[in-house]
């Protein structure tokens, strides 16, 4: 069983990597009719993704801390909390496609019967594909990401290798983003492996230039164990005191018994050009 699945999630990644890579070659490099003149577009701050790149030729460099309240259960302490942070850095070298990488940089808790438990996480690497849509009054984008974690680490909440594949969409209306991502992952930190369906939406209102207001909504279905599935909301404020910065606070609440009770984030993201040579 665990074999079939993990053939057929392969074979998923690879045939949605085949269409990106043939989108990619027919489309224009026209700009995102859904992306800001220039602005930073973060990531980490959500679990869902826009469908927008970042500027082509810039970096845009993330970093996040995260704090999972009543997270886990210890070996004696009940409701452990979790903190983490994590580290991305992303380059477009086109419209069409941007290429990531990113570091769970480390994962622990901590009670006073055993002390700190934890450690270094995970490095992983992406692409993100932007597809040509048909010609529309409404701005909208459409991306393929594809995503490989290297189960490097053995660590706290960060066990495991993962191969995914995501189908993300946005449509801007007015001051409004909507996005919507739907995905598979494919995921050894378990034994046996196990498949999961993440699916997220996103609404973001834009009041002014230098503030957003965004809420999201997430779901995770594990394939083999849907009682072990997660649903979790979010919500948050962006401040950007220039189109190039991106200061951000989030908080969420878990509505399943396995995710974090509460989650609060603290997060920055901002564009610079690469050092030149």
């Amino acid at each position: 069983m665990t074999t079939t699945l993990s053939a057929r999630v392969v074979a998923a990644a690879s045939s949605l990597a085949i269409l990106s890579l043939c989108a990619v070659a027919a489309a224009q490099d026209a700009p995102d009719p859904a992306a800001a003149a220039l602005q930073v577009t973060p990531t980490l701050r959500t679990f869902t993704e826009t469908a927008t790149l970042s500027m082509t030729g810039l970096l845009e460099v993330e970093a996040a801390y995260r704090l999972d309240i009543a997270a886990l259960d210890g070996p004696v302490a009940h409701d452990l909390d979790v903190h983490s942070a994590e580290l991305l850095v992303g380059y477009a070298v086109s419209p069409v496609f941007e290429g990531r990488v990113g570091w769970h940089l480390f994962s622990f808790s901590e009670s006073d019967e055993f002390g700190r438990y934890g450690g270094l996480g995970n490095p992983y690497v992406d692409g993100k594909f932007r597809l040509r849509l048909p010609s529309s009054s409404t701005p909208q984008s459409l991306a393929i990401r594809g995503r490989v974690e290297a189960g490097l680490a053995r660590e706290l909440g960060t066990e495991g290798a993962t191969l995914g594949a995501a189908v993300l969409y946005t449509v801007r209306v007015g001051d409004f983003l909507i996005d919507a991502n739907a995905g598979v992952d494919f995921n050894t930190a378990q034994s046996p492996a196990y498949v999961s369906i993440p699916l997220s939406g996103r609404g973001t209102w834009e009041p002014t230039v230098w503030c957003d207001v965004y809420a999201e909504l997430i779901e995770v279905l594990r394939v083999d164990e849907l009682r072990t599935s997660a649903t979790l909301v979010r919500g948050g404020v962006g401040f950007m005191p220039v189109d190039t910065v991106s200061l951000d606070i989030t908080g969420g609440v878990g509505l399943s018994t396995t995710v974090p009770a509460g989650q609060l984030m603290l997060s920055a993201a901002f564009l610079t050009r690469p050092p030149s040579r």
